[in-house]
């Protein structure tokens, strides 16, 4: 989907201190925030993103990879209340660690229909350290979970970031790499069921028959494709980038499934900074862009690709202009 006069205004996020990844592996440390609640991390990024844009808001947004809190509990709702905004649609989306793009996608579109000066809020949050979530086991192979918090305010008339391109497809046939075996019903425990996606991830290729080698490939045909049509649709080739996004995962799943197709090198991404948080969420595509403009590592005119996989199968891309610093 090519956009049309649609800006990221402002970034705000939430990371807190830094741990050393028992385990070791790839992560050199991941963020970790004893005892703050997801919701609560949203708010904070949430404060800085408005505070940065200067504006008010006429549409929300809210996406989380994991669901948290109680049962009753509405992120949204919430989120607005501790704000002290009201008056708004505000709405929330189920897309994993891939929230981030559906909701530049949702915001894309409500938009156009809003009058020009109209602005959209997104929010997204992860606290990893619950009872069902494993920070080495619960993301796959390889990654460890952080926590943090990311926000964006979006416009339609001018912004720090262009959105060229948004695309996102799901494949159904992969639907149980992220389900498993797991028994559709809820169980009547009341323990909720911890969440090991390399457990997952295996049953499913031994329910269905795929080879992981297969199944990669697949993957990476996925990914490929639909990272290539987000830049034709911004009229660009791999070659143009600056700098592409991943969520923080395995560099051997970013090479595999994006970097090696689009013939993207390593230092072309953000992992250099997303071994050291963890893997972040749906937060991990708008804190990796905060911490590259901040640093100077991404200047106006620089073109960025984001790009990832999620539950569903779903895959989803975005390409991006900087148009200030």
């Amino acid at each position: 989907m090519r956009t049309k006069e649609f800006f990221v205004k402002s970034i705000g996020t939430y990371l807190p201190d830094v741990q050393a990844v028992p385990s070791g592996g790839e992560f050199e440390s991941c963020a970790v925030a004893a005892g703050v609640p997801a919701a609560d991390m949203a708010v904070r990024a949430a404060r800085e993103a408005l505070s940065r844009a200067g504006t008010g808001v006429d549409l929300h947004i809210h996406t989380q990879m994991f669901r948290q809190g109680s049962e009753a509990l509405s992120p949204a709702g919430y989120i607005l209340h501790q704000l002290g905004i009201s008056g708004i649609p505000s709405h929330e989306i189920a897309q994993g660690c891939n929230g981030i793009l559906a909701a530049l996608q949702v915001c894309a579109g409500l938009l156009t229909m809003m009058p020009a000066a109209a602005t959209a809020l997104v929010t997204t949050s992860l606290n990893a350290g619950v009872s069902y979530l494993d920070r080495c086991r619960s993301a796959g192979t390889g990654t460890v979970l952080g926590d943090g918090a990311a926000a964006a305010v979006l416009g339609k008339d001018n912004g720090i970031i262009r959105v060229d391109a948004l695309n996102s497809v799901v494949f159904p046939e992969l639907e149980a790499l992220h389900r498993g075996d797991a028994s559709l019903l809820e169980t009547d425990s009341g323990v909720r069921e911890s969440v090991d996606m390399v457990s997952r991830s295996q049953a499913f290729a031994r329910e269905h028959g795929w080879d992981p080698r297969d199944l990669l490939e697949q993957i990476t045909k996925m990914t490929a494709e639909t990272a290539q049509r987000s830049l034709d649709e911004a009229g660009m080739t791999a070659g143009d980038l600056a700098r592409v996004i991943h969520p923080n995962v395995s560099p051997a799943v970013m090479e595999a499934s994006v970097l090696r197709p689009l013939n993207l090198t390593l230092d072309q991404s953000a992992w250099d900074f997303g071994r050291t948080v963890g893997h972040l969420g749906a937060a991990d595509y708008l804190i990796s862009l905060d911490h590259l403009l901040r640093t100077g590592q991404l200047s106006p005119g620089d073109r960025v690709l984001l790009i990832g996989g999620t539950a569903g199968f779903t895959v989803s891309s975005a390409v991006l202009t900087v148009t200030a610093t």
